[in-house]
């Protein structure tokens, strides 16, 4: 089961990543600014975000995780 949630979370951060890169807004000489907008707002916002608070609480996951074992390995010896 822990594979399977390590695949998931580089799959997604990876279409995140993609999603990000390939559509970051670029209004200059721009001939269509509306359909920008709207790209932005289906596709830009939701894989930035995805891609920013996946990554901000898989990293405050790891660092509570380790230091709640350290905590119960310094209280067991």
């Amino acid at each position: 089961m822990a594979i399977l949630y390590r695949i998931w979370i580089v799959i997604s951060f990876m279409f995140s990543l993609i999603g990000v890169i390939n559509f970051w807004p670029n209004y200059v000489d721009n001939e269509f600014p509306l359909f920008t907008d709207v790209v932005s707002v289906l596709i830009f916002f939701p894989s930035f975000f995805v891609l920013f608070f996946s990554f901000l609480t898989l990293m405050i996951n790891k660092l509570l995780i380790k230091k709640t074992v350290y905590r119960f390995l310094v209280g067991i010896t």
